[in-house]
């Protein structure tokens, strides 16, 4: 059995797939800048170097990965070969600053599941 080696990574840089499933898409790894994302990546793959989500016109995926360790076996594993291809501008991916982030948004999930939970406390207390 022959262990199968990842190809080159290179962070912020567009590449082409060569071969494979995904044989002539793009690809480009990101870190994370987030603090509490320290080591992880995620890496965006598309049919254009676009890679903005439009499903009536291409094809776009991420995935997240926690490590360094889990980017390269997920490259070995997806990504036969790329070719890296620095004239193509990375893209540039803006959050919208009026959108949570999910942790922010479990929290206030939890929070209004407590505050609904305290008013269905009191409506039983004052109905006794």
């Amino acid at each position: 059995m022959s262990e199968q080696t990842s190809p080159t990574i290179r962070l912020n840089v567009v590449g082409r797939v060569q071969g494979g499933r995904y044989d002539g898409w793009y690809l480009v790894v990101l870190p994370k800048a987030a603090p509490e994302a320290a080591d992880s990546y995620t890496v965006y793959i598309c049919t254009d170097t676009t890679f903005a989500f439009a499903p009536e016109v291409r094809e776009c995926y991420n995935t997240w990965l926690p490590n360094y360790d889990s980017l390269e076996y997920h490259i070995a594993q997806h990504f036969p070969a790329v070719e890296w291809d620095e004239s193509i501008p990375p893209p540039r991916f803006t959050s919208n600053p009026r959108t949570m982030n999910l942790a922010a948004r479990f929290r206030a999930r939890a929070q209004g599941s407590q505050a609904n939970q305290e008013n269905q406390e009191d409506q039983t207390d004052q109905e006794e």
